[in-house]
C-alpha cells in the first residue's frame, strides 16, 4: 500500500515541479520522473528503517522527487 502513496506523492511533486520549470521536457516526462524519484527515496527510505507515509516520509518523496528532477534537467541542458 505505501508503494501506492510514494508513486502518488511522486506524480504529485513531478505535476508541481513541471509547472514551475514551465514544462520544458513535457508534461508526462515530469510526472513519470516525479514518480520514480519518490520511490527511490522512499525505498532508500525504508531501507534505514523509515516507516511508510508518515510527515518525515513525506520529505523523503519530495526530496527523491526533486533530486531525479534536478539531475533530468541538468543532463537535458548540457545536450542542447
Amino acid at each position: 500500500m505505501s508503494v501506492l502513496l510514494w508513486l502518488g506523492l511522486g506524480l504529485v511533486f513531478g505535476w508541481i515541479a513541471g509547472m514551475l520549470a514551465g514544462h520544458r521536457a513535457g508534461r508526462l516526462t515530469y510526472l513519470v520522473l516525479g514518480g520514480v524519484g519518490a520511490l527511490t527515496g522512499g525505498f532508500l527510505f525504508s531501507l534505514f528503517g523509515g516507516l511508510g507515509i508518515t510527515g518525515n516520509g513525506m520529505l523523503v518523496a519530495m526530496a527523491g522527487s526533486s533530486l531525479v528532477l534536478v539531475l533530468y534537467l541538468g543532463i537535458s541542458r548540457r545536450r542542447t
